[in-house]
């Protein structure tokens, strides 16, 4: 944002307590990121009537929206386990509201990324009659992925993949099945989501869709342009009333090792993801 002029402030969205930001704080525009949309902040942010840029949100009628293609994503992670002959494989979910614990089927859930990502899973799953289990756990902190993985790993029928919502819910995973004994890749495969730089870090590398962040990150010209600052978005992109797509935001199937095992031998290969746009309402 530095060619704008424009500052950024991380701020919490967090709607309690004598300061609530998205109410109290100045400022000229606003990018809601992933927030939930039961949250006051949001409603603050609206009635303020800033000019509002959704990012990992739904997108709405009346503000421009960046997203990742995280459905597209989600089908290539499905398909990957199900060519290398998985058919019991358990979903485990992040989520700010409950339910928590095992599910009897998976829960559509509330945010824009777990929605897609979840639809991209059993638009694989559901047509090839893969037997599911699914965990929900509450926010995606070390704890409560280790707690959710364990719910899908100790138990005599354990699933032998497990797609999970993102890295971090994939590295506790990874620990609980350490904590088992269950080897991976050997007994186990695991994929998870985003390729953040804990994906590389892990011995072998986990098996994990990317996202090109770069590309999600450029939408803060879309930002620029909304709040009125001139030269922050590519004149060929078009008018602000108009349908703007930009280069895409791709997701991509990456392997960073061998943590994902056939049944038999199988080497592991690029599953691509398809591409996505972010638009503008």
């Amino acid at each position: 944002m530095a060619p704008t002029g424009l500052s950024l402030t991380l701020l919490t969205s967090a709607d309690d307590g004598d300061i609530v930001p998205a109410r109290d704080v100045a400022m000229d525009g606003a990018l809601l990121y992933s927030c939930d949309w039961s949250s006051k902040a949001v409603d603050f942010l609206h009635r303020r009537r800033l000019p509002l840029v959704y990012v990992d949100q739904d997108p709405a009628d009346d503000y421009p929206s960046v997203n990742v293609d995280d459905r597209g994503g989600a089908r290539a992670a499905a398909r990957h386990l199900l060519d290398l002959g998985h058919r019991r494989i358990g979903l485990l979910l992040s989520s700010v509201h409950p339910p928590y614990g095992l599910l009897d089927a998976p829960a559509a859930g509330e945010g824009h990324a777990l929605r897609q990502r979840l639809l991209g899973w059993l638009d694989e799953l559901g047509p090839a009659g893969a037997e599911l289990i699914t965990a929900s756990q509450d926010g995606t902190g070390p704890e409560q992925a280790r707690w959710g993985a364990r719910l899908l790993l100790d138990r005599p029928d354990r699933p032998t993949a497990v797609l999970c919502f993102s890295d971090a819910v994939a590295f506790g995973a990874l620990q609980v099945a350490a904590e088992l004994g269950i080897g991976v890749p050997g007994e186990l495969s695991v994929v998870g989501f985003d390729d953040n730089p804990l994906a590389a870090q892990v011995r072998p590398g986990l098996t994990t869709v990317r996202q090109d962040v770069a590309a999600k990150g450029r939408g803060e010209r879309v930002c620029g342009r909304v709040i009125g600052v001139p030269g922050t978005l590519e004149p060929s992109l078009g008018a602000l009333s108009g349908a703007i797509h930009g280069p895409g935001c791709p997701s991509t199937m990456i392997t960073h090792g061998s943590r994902t095992h056939g049944r038999h031998p199988t080497r592991l290969r690029l599953v691509p993801g398809t591409r996505s746009t972010y638009s503008m309402r």
